[in-house]
């Protein structure tokens, strides 16, 4: 299972801005992570993506998160110098990023999607099927 050979990322996607939530500036994520509490934690520095989420927006602000609690099936935060709805409406179906570096290490055997890119897919008896192309989070 050779993956193809491809820079490493320095951002990655780890959540989804569905919406502002009430008035005061929060933002409802979905969590795009296996790890929400460290990525939606105080201090964490997130930044929007482009419009095609592959890299930060450099015209969006970053993002330093203030409070993050769980909400249903995903996330509110609040940050930093978004204090009412008008100026959280600028993230709606934005995705968030954080660099690569600042996220906690993979237990043995986990792996980001982007690195399942490329690689062999093999049936248990070695017969070979294809080749990762697309990753869906389901």
């Amino acid at each position: 299972m050779d993956p193809v050979a491809r820079a490493e990322p320095a951002f990655l996607v780890v959540g989804h801005v569905s919406r502002p939530h009430g008035m005061r500036g929060e933002l409802f994520v979905e969590p795009l992570t296996d790890h929400p509490g460290d990525v939606f934690a105080p201090g964490v520095v997130l930044r929007p993506a482009d419009a095609e989420g592959v890299r930060p927006d450099p015209e969006l602000p970053r993002l330093s998160v203030s409070g993050a609690r769980p909400f249903r099936r995903g996330w509110l935060i609040t940050c930093e110098g978004i204090a009412d709805r008008d100026s959280a409406e600028t993230f709606r179906a934005r995705y968030l990023m954080v660099e690569r570096k600042r996220l906690p290490p993979l237990a043995e055997g986990e792996v980001f999607h982007y690195q399942l890119l490329g690689m062999s897919v093999v049936t248990a008896d070695g017969c070979r099927v294809g080749e990762v192309i697309e990753v869906y989070d389901v």
